[in-house]
């Protein structure tokens, strides 16, 4: 039996994960707090399900798991922790930082967490290479168990019969580069008068009114639709197909590898990114094109070159189908997680 503990918090997000890899067989799910006030109980329970399992630990606590890793490692048969975020850009946003030191410690506790692992499953390519640094037994891992990759052969090229569409999905907050998106289109729609940009901004965030405001004073921006949150697999599904170009215009937010690139990528939909993060190390086959952030005129042109060159198009659904054909062998997290940690020498599924 794999045991594995979410330390994320509870609520609407932890639940979303944990169904992803719930109701696999010998995959023991332990979902416990991250919250400020119960670290303790959290400590407890981290150590308390260790002792004589075989363990995965989802994003570590940080600086509050710390003290207990070690001897969580200790009392597991086997002990791991998976790796999904950049903590190295996120350490200056910890929170941490406010103290004398607070970014080292912040730091120290993720390195001693892959330290006292037996392996490290890291997300991407980035995330891999500085995994390697603490630990040996490193395997690098794309999650996309939540996306059905049997759908990837049913969607086709779009028709020409409507105007070009341009979608963003993701947290609405300035980080992510929505202004710079919404020049771009702007600046498409300047010099393609005829053939008008229609643009689908999904997600919610703090940042959506002013987005609101600015798409509104912009000029050459008549088509733009806002649709807050979208969860609804009807209304995906209809996004997807409508979909020319899936833009990930970040400027300053921290990215790691975005799962909706490959989600996109799933779905024959061409990307357009910026180099931020972990993006342009993942993504080095041409099945992304890249820019720089914040660069609203190579945006522009980047998404005009996917619109209107349809040879472009064409070759970057090629590359983006087989990338997701390359991880399709693992079609759930938790089948991922459980062959990984048989080829850590450790662990057989069938025990």
């Amino acid at each position: 039996m794999l045991t594995w503990i979410s330390s994320i918090e509870e609520g609407k997000n932890q639940n979303k994960f944990s169904n992803r890899i719930d109701n696999i067989e010998n995959i023991n799910i332990i979902k416990v707090t991250n919250k400020k006030t119960l670290w303790l109980r959290h400590n407890w329970l981290l150590v308390k399900h260790a002792k004589g399992s075989n363990v995965i630990v989802f994003m570590p606590g940080g600086v509050r798991v710390s003290p207990v890793m070690r001897l969580a490692s200790k009392q597991a048969k086997s002990f791991g922790v998976y790796l999904a975020n950049d903590f190295v850009n996120y350490a200056s946003e910890s929170g941490y930082n406010k103290i004398p030191g607070g970014d080292n410690l912040y730091l120290g506790a993720y390195k001693t967490s892959m330290i006292v692992s037996d392996f490290v499953i890291a997300r991407g390519k980035k995330l891999s290479r500085i995994a390697r640094r603490f630990c040996e037994n490193v395997y690098e891992t794309i999650p996309i168990g939540h996306i059905n990759v049997e759908e990837s052969h049913k969607w086709t090229l779009k028709s020409t019969g409507k105007k070009p569409t341009v979608l963003y999905m993701g947290k609405l907050i300035k980080e992510k580069g929505i202004e710079d998106l919404i020049d771009a289109v702007s600046a498409i729609n300047k010099r393609n008068e005829s053939c008008e940009v229609e643009m689908y901004i999904a997600g919610e965030g703090p940042y959506k009114k002013e987005a609101e405001h600015y798409v509104g004073k912009k000029d050459n921006v008549n088509n733009a639709t806002f649709l807050g949150w979208v969860d609804d697999k009807k209304v995906l599904r209809s996004l997807w197909g409508r979909a020319d170009v899936l833009v990930m215009p970040s400027s300053k937010y921290k990215e790691g590898v975005p799962r909706v690139i490959d989600e996109a990528l799933n779905r024959k939909v061409p990307v357009v990114a910026t180099r931020v993060g972990g993006v342009e190390m993942e993504y080095q086959n041409g099945e992304v094109l890249l820019v720089e952030p914040s660069n609203v005129r190579q945006i522009s042109s980047a998404i005009e070159e996917v619109l209107f060159n349809k040879e472009t198009k064409k070759r970057m659904v090629k590359k983006g189908i087989e990338r997701v054909e390359k991880w399709s062998e693992y079609d759930t997290a938790g089948k991922q997680h459980a062959q990984i940690m048989e080829m850590s020498n450790n662990y057989s599924v069938a025990q």
